[in-house]
């Protein structure tokens, strides 16, 4: 091929007739570009293409101005001519007056890290004004945005350089060269550009231009594809209002973008200054994790680093406001809890708790109800999203529906109730979809209008291991997500908090573990990079990026049947959500935080697990396990029950008409005998009127219905007393009662005598006497039926307090009787303990809130007080009996081995299924006193503080909480003293002191592989439980 030759590029070099070269003004690797003088005495811009017009670059350039050059618009660089001179490629533009590189370039060097957002965003707004018209004309994409191809033209942007212009109508349009790869979209990599490819390099551009970072952190060509393809962008330089909109238009997937590169900076300009009033002190600490280039850590657990001192608010407790949102059962019992916990206190709450429950069981939102406790805590936001029946939903048809199975729109349960499978969890949701979105906003603005500028935080709390909160979990940590950034809480974080049943097989039930498999290979999905979540368009939800997702600050805390010391998981939750809101909030910020690497690496999905265990009385099993059963006994006792009361009832009227003397006849006798004669008017028609007037007006006779009343009291406190009669049956007895006492007032009325006339017509004294004394006495029943009304009202809000107290004392093992795992001979103390129980606290807790019109009764309080007296008795039975055993094992192991402790008498209980109680050493505390710091000894504390989940590998740090430097010195000794890694010790005043064991980094893969071998590999019955066919899980 004959070798072409050119004239020298440079200055005064005419290439094209009247176009004169001055100065060069930009070089790349595939040209340079000179300022030139043009015909007219006008400025042009005139760029030399690297390379022989056959050659690949020039190739390509001549193809996309052939697309273009029909193309005109204000904000697309003017394409004055292109020509091919001495086989070289020359094209001439218009004459910029710079580019946004050289805008950022100018701020940078004023010592600004980027360009003013005011600024960025009107050019960004020409920049999609010229692509969209591009695009929507001509289906056209740039696909080589970046600041050098933005060029600045009095005042207003001009897209430049369409050497990678491409038709989205070809067939085969794939680039791979020539692509900047710090702006390229994910889709470009792999050769398939979109309609909307040219947005997300314009959302990169965005943040770095605004912030001077750019969402991917690499630096070659290979580790930005492999970020751009798998990796989540960084987007924590920039504004909290801004993160939302960048993350949908840096989405993996095209279609999950914006619908055009204008709607994606007027959501920009739309969430501009949302968060102006919230002072900066109060950001969430743990917002600027990154989850980029972290390195998963193998199967073993690693301890974290102390974390440093200041971590902590050393301040103490500060008033915080708190967003709960219960799911299901579980979730309803954790807002409970914490309800209680603030009523219970007697000083103003450091938490402002607002709440909402959702589930598909009335009597959890019944029980939410009876439970408003104090007025102290706003009252929670209880949502019932029943189950329809199959009948209902084909009747109101399913296009709704979509996103659900047929199979289990069809097949619902006849009880109602999703009976553990959590896809009928999704589909109550879905069917209540708007509902939910709603009062989702209600109770951010509620919450909003309250906190002020003070960020608020977020949690969700459930159960992954059944229907309900399964079921409705993703949807809703994703629609709160999407309803928070749309409040102007960006940057608030929403902490999952979720239980599950213990990692075992567990035959009563089967489909737990099925259920937590199914609801956490969900999880796992929306936790990768490509895959935001999708929304549902039947119930109105809205989409969220992958990048926005809430799933990363996802807490998974299993129950341990191990040891019958450990907190059960609603316990730790709870205590979670309260030391993470009233005094340790920064301190468990700094702990969720982790150390990034400096080498970038595809973020493997992991959880978190957490356990907490409070330090302070030793008597675990007898002050939180066996004290509760005798207080629920007791109240259970006390309430009785309703069917049988009934039946006992009429037995227990007729007692009390027995000993009061109740009866019509005994009325009219004893009034007739009381009836002063000689004070009696002349017997007349209108006297009769007169003097039973008088009679009542003056109360002369009143003495006989109170009588009766007092006698009344007196009978009921005898038979509550003596345990003759429970609550429910007194109830049942007076309404009898005061039926009586009407039905005889009634009869006096109708057999007084009524003589006719005029007033002073006589009548017989006789009549007279008759018609005065039946009037009065229907007057005193009916008086006594009055003060019996009044008493049913004050037992039936007596038996609501107990019927509240016997739910608020149930144990997570239901109606089983933690007692009944003891020894024999404790086992027997039970009925003894529970009557003298009753004989101590019968006057005080339930006959003078009787009695007492000033009594100020409640569940909580009577819980408390009951609790307070059953804990001695029962320690002091509990310590009798295990002083014996411990005596007797002690002369054994004086024979066979005296070096060794006794055990306790926890470890000679049969060991039940379910509770089993810790283990002392009573030998050793009796020769070497030891100090009781816990609910049990810290060797107990420390083995049940830790995370069960830790033992498929992770990261974990171990915390100790004291509220002062005497509790430090006292525990810390202790603690390191037994834990030999890594111990972060906190001194936060007011704070009760507590253990929290921090797991992070748990792989997903590793907890469903231990999932999927407790389940026999039965994947069909996973897969069987997706909770949505719209999404290829």
């Amino acid at each position: 091929m004959p070798t072409i030759q050119r004239k020298k590029i440079c200055a005064g070099y005419e290439p094209v007739p009247g176009y004169v070269l001055e100065e060069v003004i930009g070089r790349g690797g595939f040209g340079e570009v000179w300022r030139s003088s043009a015909p007219g005495g006008l400025k042009k811009a005139i760029k030399f293409v690297f390379g022989n017009q056959d050659q690949s670059r020039a190739t390509r350039e001549m193809r996309s101005l052939e697309r273009v050059k029909g193309v005109h618009h204000p904000f697309l660089l003017t394409l004055e001519r292109f020509e091919v001179i001495d086989d070289q490629l020359i094209i001439i533009t218009e004459l910029a007056d710079g580019s946004l590189e050289d805008v950022f370039k100018r701020h940078r060097d004023n010592g600004s890290c980027g360009i003013p957002r005011d600024v960025l965003l009107s050019h960004l707004h020409d920049t999609a004004d010229g692509l969209d018209y591009l695009h929507q004309s001509y289906q056209l994409q740039h696909l080589d945005i970046k600041p050098g191809n933005l060029l600045i033209i009095g005042g207003h942007v001009k897209v430049a350089d369409f050497g990678l212009l491409k038709d989205l109508r070809d067939i085969d349009c794939s680039v791979v060269g020539g692509l900047t790869p710090i702006y390229a979209p994910p889709e470009v990599f792999d050769g398939r550009p979109s309609l909307h490819s040219d947005q997300y390099s314009l959302a990169v551009m965005f943040q770095e231009l605004l912030t001077g970072t750019r969402p991917f952190s690499g630096r070659t060509i290979a580790q930005l594809a492999t970020q751009h393809v798998h990796s989540a962008p960084n987007l924590e330089a920039l504004p909290p209002s801004d993160r939302p909109v960048i993350a949908r238009a840096l989405e993996k997937n095209p279609n999950r973008r914006f619908p055009s590169c204008k709607a994606f900076v007027e959501a920009l300009r739309n969430h501009r200054d949302r968060l102006s009033q919230i002072q900066s002190q109060f950001v969430d600490d743990d917002a600027h994790d990154t989850e980029d280039g972290v390195v998963t850590p193998g199967a073993s657990v690693e301890d974290l680093p102390q974390i440093a001192e200041g971590s902590s608010n050393r301040k103490g407790v500060l008033a915080q406001h708190a967003l709960v949102i219960g799911l299901g059962g579980t979730g309803a019992e954790c807002v409970r809890e914490l309800r209680h916990r603030i009523a219970e206190l007697h000083i103003a709450s450091p938490l402002h708790l607002h709440s909402m429950v959702i589930d598909t069981d009335l009597s959890t939102i019944h029980t939410l109800r009876l439970g408003e406790v104090s007025d102290r805590v706003p009252k929670c936001n209880s949502v019932y999203t029943p189950l329809r029946t199959a009948h209902e939903y084909r009747d109101a048809g399913t296009n709704r529906l979509k996103s659900i199975s047929r199979r289990w729109i069809y097949n619902v349960p006849r009880s109602g109730s999703t009976e553990g499978m959590r896809p009928l969890g999704r589909l109550a949701l879905v069917d209540h979809g708007k509902m939910v979105k709603d009062r989702l906003i209600q109770s951010i603005e509620e919450m909003v209008a309250e906190c002020g500028s003070v960020p608020p935080k977020i949690y969700v709390v459930g159960s992954l291991a059944g229907g309900t909160g399964s079921g409705m979990y993703i949807d809703i940590v994703h629609l709160l997500r999407s309803m928070l950034d749309e409040s102007g809480l960006e940057e608030v974080r929403i902490l999952s908090l979720l239980s599950s049943v213990g990692f075992q097989i567990d035959h009563s039930n089967p489909l737990a573990l099925h259920d937590a498999q199914a609801a956490l290979n969900e999880i796992e999905f929306f936790m990768q990079v490509g895959n935001g979540y999708p929304g549902d368009e039947g119930a109105g939800w809205p989409s969220v990026p992958a990048a926005r997702t809430p799933l990363r600050d996802l807490y998974l805390i299993c129950a341990s049947s191990a040891d019958q010391l450990a907190s059960n998981p609603i316990e730790t939750i709870t205590e979670y959500i309260w030391g993470d809101s009233t005094g340790c909030g920064d301190l468990l910020a700094a702990a969720r935080r982790y150390e990034q690497s400096d080498s970038p690496s595809i973020r493997k999905p992991s959880i978190r697990s957490v356990g907490v265990i409070p330090l302070g009385d030793r008597h675990g099993v007898e002050t939180r396990v066996l004290s509760p059963a005798v207080v629920r006994e007791l109240l259970t006792r006390w309430l009785g029950v309703p069917s049988k009361a009934r039946k006992a009832s009429p037995d227990l009227a007729d007692r009390f008409e027995r000993r009061l003397s109740l009866s019509l006849q005994h009325t009219i006798e004893t009034l007739t005998d009381h009836l002063d004669m000689k004070a009696l008017p002349n017997p007349t028609v209108g006297g009769i009127e007169k003097v039973v007037a008088d009679r009542v007006k003056n109360g002369n006779y009143d003495w006989v219905s109170a009588g009766w009343l007092n006698n009344i009291y007196r009978e009921i406190s005898v038979c509550l007393n003596d345990r003759r009669a429970d609550v429910s049956t007194v109830f049942e007895s007076l309404k009898l009662l005061n039926d009586r006492c009407l039905e005889w007032s009634r009869d006096a009325m109708q057999s007084a005598p009524s003589p006719v006339g005029a007033e002073e017509t006589v009548v017989a004294d006789a009549i007279y006497i008759d018609a005065i004394v039946k009037r009065l006495s229907a007057h005193q029943l009916e008086q006594f039926a009055s003060g019996l009304t009044f008493l049913e009202e004050r037992l039936e809000r007596l038996a609501a307090i107990l019927a509240v107290g016997v739910v608020d004392t149930k144990n997570e093992m239901g109606d089983f009787n933690p007692w009944d795992s003891m020894p024999e001979v404790v086992r027997k103390q039970f009925d003894g303990v529970v009557k003298q129980l009753h004989s101590d606290t019968v006057g005080q807790c339930l006959i003078r809130p009787m009695n007492d019109l000033g009594a100020n009764l409640d569940s909580r309080s009577l819980i408390f007080e009951l609790t307070e007296l059953t804990v001695p008795i029962v320690v002091d039975m509990v310590e009798r009996h295990s002083a014996e055993v411990a005596k007797a094992r002690v002369g054994v192991l004086n024979v066979e081995q005296p070096d060794q402790a006794t055990t306790s008498l926890t470890n000679t209980a049969p060991q039940s299924a379910i509770n089993r109680t810790a283990q002392t050493h009573e030998v050793t505390m009796a020769n070497q006193p030891r100090v009781a710091s816990g609910p049990m000894s810290i060797d107990d504390a420390i083995v049940c503080v830790k995370p069960a989940l830790l033992s498929l590998g992770g990261l974990q740090r171990l915390i100790l909480v004291v509220g002062s430097e005497v509790e430090r010195t006292q525990l810390e000794p202790q603690v390191r003293a037994i834990h030999p890694g890594s111990l972060t010790v906190a001194v936060i005043p007011n704070t009760e002191p507590k253990l929290i064991h921090e797991a992070q980094k748990i792989e997903l893969k590793n907890v469903m592989s231990r999932l999927a071998v407790l389940n026999g590999a039965n994947e069909q019955v996973t897969s069987r439980l997706a909770s949505r066919v719209d999404v290829a899980f």
